[in-house]
């Protein structure tokens, strides 16, 4: 069985959701169709599979550069409240008019 487990950061206002398995062998994050999934009675946005190879494709450059590797983590959305996977974005792209970007990195 898996636990939600929320971590809140305080530098970087952000609310992570990692998940920690048990001694169980239950698994219970199943699979939709349209892109989302059940994770622990949670529904995750996920992200599309060619976002998942570009990573994975940047991460072995990573590593051979020595640099640390950019890791997925499952997110709660900052303005909705929605759990979202994501490589560093803190909101799920429901708040298109009211977050820019600068550089790169996402302005709230």
């Amino acid at each position: 069985m898996y636990k939600c487990i929320h971590t809140n950061k305080a530098l970087s206002n952000e609310q992570d959701i990692t998940t920690l398995k048990d001694d169980s062998n239950i698994n219970s994050i199943s699979e939709l169709a349209n892109g989302e999934r059940f994770e622990n009675g949670c529904r995750v946005k996920t992200l599309p599979p060619s976002v998942i190879k570009d990573i994975e494709q940047k991460n072995i450059a990573r590593r051979l550069a020595g640099l640390s590797p950019i890791h997925v983590r499952v997110r709660r959305c900052l303005t909705c409240g929605s759990m979202f996977e994501s490589a560093g974005n803190r909101t799920c792209g429901c708040s298109s008019r009211t977050a820019g970007t600068i550089a790169g990195r996402e302005i709230i």
